[in-house]
């Protein structure tokens, strides 16, 4: 496998710089999956492929909540100045910022309070094994389901849930 060079980087930097400030979730996520699809046998090695990096080019954008989607205004700055000083020295920061940008991108927070560290930032996924929609404490880890019922943790196998399921939720 080939591995990321300076030139690839800077590729995503100055596709970033070009977005506007005032640029919609939906643009930067077509900046982002753009630059992973055209380095796609790269994303498929560690440590990209770990953070999984190589499965986000198969989403079907439209079906995820991508305009409720934090990422404006601060965050769209914070997130365009840590682009502009990733360096190849630390790939594994570089795999893991993209792919936490892509979750702020593809996974809106909803409104909620954890029921173990009373944190507010609360992420809705959908567990793989049974289809359920799942409540995921992002500052714990701790995650449960709408009826109450307690995550078991085990291994974790969850998906985005996409706008459809949020909606029969009522939670966009």
């Amino acid at each position: 496998m080939k591995a990321l060079t300076n030139s690839d980087l800077r590729d995503l930097q100055q596709k970033v710089e070009a977005l506007s400030d005032k640029a919609e979730p939906q643009a930067t996520l077509t900046v982002l999956l753009r630059w992973i699809e055209s380095h796609q046998e790269k994303m498929m090695s560690p440590p990209f492929s770990d953070y999984g990096l190589d499965k986000f080019s198969q989403f079907k954008l439209e079906d995820y909540p991508v305009s409720k989607s934090s990422l404006r205004g601060r965050e769209l700055e914070h997130f365009r100045r840590t682009v502009s000083k990733l360096s190849l020295k630390d790939l594994a920061f570089v795999a893991m910022f993209i792919r936490d940008s892509l979750e702020a991108l593809l996974m809106p927070e909803v409104d909620g309070e954890c029921p173990r560290c009373n944190g507010y930032s609360i992420a809705v996924f959908k567990n793989k094994c049974d289809g359920k929609l799942l409540l995921l404490c992002k500052t714990c880890g701790f995650g449960w389901y709408f009826d109450a019922a307690q995550d078991t943790g085990g291994k974790r196998e969850y998906e985005f849930a996409t706008e459809r399921e949020l909606r029969e939720y009522g939670l966009v």
